[in-house]
């Protein structure tokens, strides 16, 4: 009896899991060069159902392997702003936060003024590096006192990593590379031999489809509640025995 409830228990959990996936995706769906991740299941060990008997198993639930992202390119929509930027192909830019360096393709960027320097930098302050890991900076004193928006593009790093599968989200939504991502190497063709091309005035669009998400949440909801109703039936069979004794 109590393996129809650890069955029923681990159906819940990966299935509570698989939903909580769709709705961060759900949550993202409208911020710039979002990838959503997908949920993987796979089957707990088997054990024999009569050890007398070969060929015979029983399944013992079923767990999240993981999440898988995906990495689809998203479509890129003209904003005119020229410090939007999107990438075409591979690459991710690079942000500085608190002395972490994370990884991310959304280029919707603003200029942080300084006294006579400007720094180029996401939304929430973090400092945008070039090829050099170096915080791009711009100095306001040189020619008209004006920021030159058409240099910014030319300094942005753009960097690839062996298998982009690999990184790890962090809480602010961007990547940090692993030993299964490999560390980062600089895309120095930007879009030439390498098919990796940054437009300047573009964002790209998350990659979230609104239509596969919300199937599954429908069927992660429906699994979900199969799960349940077998530890319900499992804990209902209990009672029946307790009381025949």
């Amino acid at each position: 009896m109590n393996q129809i409830f650890f069955t029923g228990m681990t159906g819940m959990n990966a299935f509570q899991n698989k939903l909580n996936t769709a709705a961060n995706n759900l949550a993202n769906i409208n911020t710039p060069g979002y990838k959503p991740e997908q949920t993987r299941f796979e089957n707990l060990l088997y054990t024999p159902m009569d050890i007398n008997k070969e060929g015979v198993l029983s399944g013992n639930g079923v767990r999240q392997s993981g999440p898988a992202l995906d990495l689809s390119q998203g479509s890129l929509i003209h904003t005119g702003n020229p410090l939007d930027f999107a990438i075409a192909g591979e690459g991710f830019f690079a942000v500085d936060k608190e002395g972490v360096t994370e990884y991310t393709r959304n280029g919707a960027f603003r200029v942080d003024l300084q006294g006579y320097y400007a720094r180029i930098v996401t939304n929430d302050g973090c400092s945008v590096l070039d090829r050099s890991g170096v915080p791009i900076t711009l100095d306001l004193r040189a020619g008209s006192g004006q920021v030159d928006y058409d240099s910014i593009k030319d300094r942005i790093g753009i960097f690839r990593f062996d298998n982009p599968y690999g990184l790890e989200r962090t809480a602010s939504g961007r990547f940090v590379p692993t030993d299964e991502s490999g560390q980062a190497y600089v895309s120095y063709a930007q879009g030439k031999e390498e098919g990796t091309v940054v437009f300047s005035g573009h964002l790209e669009v998350s990659a979230v489809s609104l239509g596969e998400e919300m199937v599954d949440v429908i069927k992660a909801q429906r699994a979900f509640q199969v799960s349940a109703r077998i530890v319900q039936t499992a804990d209902q069979l209990e009672e029946i025995v307790n009381n025949l004794r």
